[in-house]
C-alpha cells in the first residue's frame, strides 16, 4: 500500500496529465449504417490525434480513414453529416481541404480517391451532404 503524499495547494504533481486524459477520450461523433450490407460504421473524434475524426468499421474497430485525414465538415451545427456509406463505398468530407473523397471500405488497405476538384475557397455547403452524395452515386450508376 502506498503512502499519501502531502503538498501545498497547487503544487501536487499528478501522474495523470491532461494530455493523457484527452488521448483516452475518443468519442463517437456519427453513426452510419450501410443500407445494402447492414454493416455499422462510425466517425470517431480523437482528441489525442490533433482533434481529427476517423472513419471506423465498428464491428472490427478497423480504421478505414484516419491519420492525415479528418472526416468532418464545418456544418455539423446545421445537421450536416461528414460521411455516407452505400454498398461498401464510403464518401466523406475531408476537413483540411474541403474536398469529398471516396473509398472502398470492403478492400483492406484501400486509399481514398478525390471525388470533387481542388477548391481554394473551401466552403461548408455540405448541409445536404447525404443528399448530394446519394445523387452522385446515382449518377455514377448511369455511366
Amino acid at each position: 500500500m502506498s503512502t499519501a503524499i502531502e503538498a501545498p495547494y497547487g503544487t501536487w504533481e499528478s501522474p495523470i496529465s491532461a494530455a493523457c486524459v484527452a488521448r483516452l477520450s475518443n468519442s463517437i461523433a456519427e453513426l452510419l449504417v450501410d443500407p445494402i450490407t447492414n454493416k455499422l460504421y462510425h466517425v470517431e473524434l480523437r482528441p489525442g490525434d490533433e482533434g481529427k475524426n476517423a472513419l471506423v468499421e465498428t464491428e472490427r474497430a478497423r480504421d478505414l480513414v484516419s491519420g492525415e485525414w479528418d472526416v468532418r465538415t464545418g456544418v455539423h451545427d446545421y445537421g450536416g453529416g461528414a460521411a455516407i456509406i452505400h454498398g461498401g463505398i464510403a464518401d466523406f468530407s475531408n476537413y483540411s481541404d474541403g474536398r469529398v473523397y471516396s473509398i472502398d471500405v470492403k478492400s483492406e488497405g484501400a486509399t481514398p480517391e478525390a471525388v470533387t476538384p481542388v477548391n481554394r475557397s473551401k466552403c461548408d455547403l455540405l448541409v445536404v451532404f447525404r443528399f448530394l452524395l446519394s445523387l452522385a452515386q446515382l449518377l455514377r450508376l448511369q455511366y
